[in-house]
């Protein structure tokens, strides 16, 4: 099984115990890894020289867990696009068919008012959500079996985006927001290749996010109540 990009939440998805019993593990990244248990390739997973070196493993499966290579779109397009067409243009040279699963975004939704969200409601109205559909589509295009899964806003040590905004007083507003604990999103991605290894009928899409989306505003007050930060030091955002 391979995980091109391979952070935090590849590492945390080769954890699962089930996970690797079932499989070896090569890790796709820029920079130079080392971990017991798992081949590394480093280089710029767009490189057809370094997706030629993955092709001599013939993964049974390809974790995709990128971030953008840059700032505003042209980064997205660089960090998700680019590699994605260059990994099913390699796996068509080479006749290779494995499963593929994408970390994508429910950034793909324009939806903010709080209503029922349909995975077939995705109709993006910013840069990073037209990407990942644009990404997904190419996936779902591609002849191979496919789970795009997407996260709501991924949370967990040294994922303290929401702390950073309390402490500097950013309270939020009435706005939803869905969340993922880094765990869950690895177990997430655990569970996929799973089901396509084992060929068991698996959605092209699938939503991962905490089972109780709630006002920005509820999540920043419930954390400021941890910090023992005073709720009046909070301003609207």
């Amino acid at each position: 099984l391979a995980f091109i990009g391979a952070g935090d939440l590849a590492a945390r998805a080769m954890a699962h115990r089930t996970l690797a019993e079932q499989f070896e593990f090569i890790g796709v990244a820029r920079s130079a890894r080392s971990t017991t248990g798992v081949t590394w390739l480093q280089g710029n997973a767009a490189d057809t020289a370094l997706l030629a070196q993955l092709a001599e493993h013939a993964p049974a499966g390809i974790v995709v867990t990128l971030v953008p290579n840059g700032q505003g779109e042209a980064g997205y397009r660089q960090g998700y696009l680019a590699p994605l067409k260059a990994l099913l243009q390699s796996l068509k040279a080479s006749g290779q068919t494995p499963f593929i699963v994408f970390a994508s975004s429910t950034a793909v939704y324009p939806q903010a008012g709080g209503e029922l969200v349909h995975e077939q409601d995705a109709a993006p109205s910013g840069y990073a959500g037209t990407v990942m559909l644009e990404a997904e589509t190419l996936l779902a295009n591609s002849g191979l079996k496919t789970c795009a899964l997407r996260f709501g806003g991924i949370y967990g040590p040294e994922r303290d985006y929401l702390i950073r905004q309390v402490q500097a007083g950013n309270g939020g507003d009435e706005s939803f927001t869905n969340r993922i604990h880094q765990d869950d999103a690895a177990n997430a991605i655990a569970f996929a290749c799973l089901r396509l290894i084992n060929n068991h009928e698996t959605p092209r899409v699938l939503n991962v996010c905490d089972s109780g989306p709630a006002p920005s505003q509820d999540v920043r007050a419930y954390i400021a109540a941890q910090l023992n930060i005073p709720l009046d030091n909070l301003k609207p955002s």
